[in-house]
C-alpha cells in the first residue's frame, strides 16, 4: 500500500526532460483564450509534479489543445520524454 506522498505514476513518468499537454474540454461553446487557460492551470501542474516528486523544471514544452465539448467541463494533463 502507498503512502500519501508516493505514487505509481512517478515511475511511469519518463526522467529527463519532458513535454506536457493540457487539453480543455470546455463545458459550452463559449470563446475562451487558450493562452489564459493554460496559465490559469499553472499551480495545478505544479500540484501534479510535486505530488509525483518530480521537479516541474524538466519541462521544457507547455503546450495547449481544445478537446470536444464536455458537460461541466475538463482538462486533461499528459506528459512524455523529449
Amino acid at each position: 500500500m502507498q503512502g500519501l506522498g508516493e505514487s505509481i505514476l512517478a515511475d511511469v513518468l519518463p526522467a529527463g526532460q519532458l513535454g506536457v499537454l493540457l487539453r480543455f474540454h470546455p463545458p459550452d461553446l463559449r470563446h475562451r483564450d487558450l493562452d489564459n487557460l493554460i496559465a490559469a492551470c499553472k499551480g495545478a501542474v505544479d500540484g501534479v509534479f510535486q505530488g509525483l516528486q518530480r521537479d516541474d523544471r524538466d519541462v521544457r514544452l507547455l503546450a495547449g489543445a481544445w478537446g470536444p465539448v464536455q458537460p461541466g467541463g475538463a482538462v486533461w494533463m499528459g506528459a512524455w520524454a523529449l
